[in-house]
């Protein structure tokens, strides 16, 4: 159906339906196809909205049918609370803007570099751009920054507890004992009676007890940046 003809249905139509004059409107502008491109390399990663992956053209979002005979420069906008993470071989949907460049507008956009989740599944690695919180980080990645969250526990950052004050600091069990001593000689029984005053607490021992309130295991995952990889 031409332009023209779809125009004389549409005024046929709201006639027939008794509409007024206001409600025809004309075509909608045909919307511009997505371009597939499928990642040469990982992200790379420039300040501001900067950032861009080298990537080939191909068929569909499968990937299939890359052209790898020339890599085309695709911009990876970024939005507030989010970063880019498109690793090679992925498959991103692009348009092309006003002078012609290529934009990615599906599928690159991850939480921001730095955050830290739960991440349940056993014997799966984290998805990429994400490490393990363990000393080492997961094999060919970066060390997270929370490494020392490995059997550990999240503590707030206060920045006037010295001990507590920068991001990633770590410390250990405290120890826990208390033990009364008379300062008087002990009577030889099995019962001593405590009078206020007669009686001081003091560390005597060094043995450590668990305090740990009930817990289940989980992973900590920590989003790094793979642009450099």
């Amino acid at each position: 159906m031409s332009t023209l003809d779809d125009l004389l249905w549409r005024i046929t139509r709201a006639g027939a339906e008794g509409s007024a004059a206001a409600a025809i409107q004309p075509p909608a502008p045909p919307q511009a196809p997505l371009r597939w491109m499928k990642a040469a390399c990982n992200w790379v990663n420039l300040p501001g909205n900067g950032s861009y992956v080298r990537a080939w053209a191909c068929a569909d979002a499968d990937g299939a049918d890359a052209d790898a005979g020339v890599r085309l420069k695709v911009k990876l906008p970024r939005t507030p609370g989010a970063d880019p993470n498109v690793v090679t071989d992925q498959v991103i949907g692009c348009l092309a803007a006003a002078d012609g460049s290529l934009v990615a507008v599906t599928g690159y956009l991850d939480a921001p570099i730095g955050t830290v989740r739960l991440w349940t599944a056993d014997a799966i690695d984290p998805p990429p751009g994400w490490t393990e919180c363990i000393y080492g980080g997961t094999p060919g990645r970066p060390s997270a920054r929370a490494e020392y969250l490995q059997g550990a526990f999240p503590r707030g950052r206060d920045p006037t507890d010295p001990a507590a004050d920068a991001v990633a600091m770590h410390g250990g069990q405290d120890m826990h004992c208390h033990t009364l001593t008379r300062n008087q000689p002990a009577e030889s029984c099995s019962t001593v009676q405590i009078n206020e005053g007669t009686w001081m607490s003091i560390l005597l021992g060094l043995t450590a007890e668990s305090n740990l309130p009930p817990w289940c295991v989980v992973r900590f995952i920590e989003r790094y940046d793979n642009s450099q990889l």
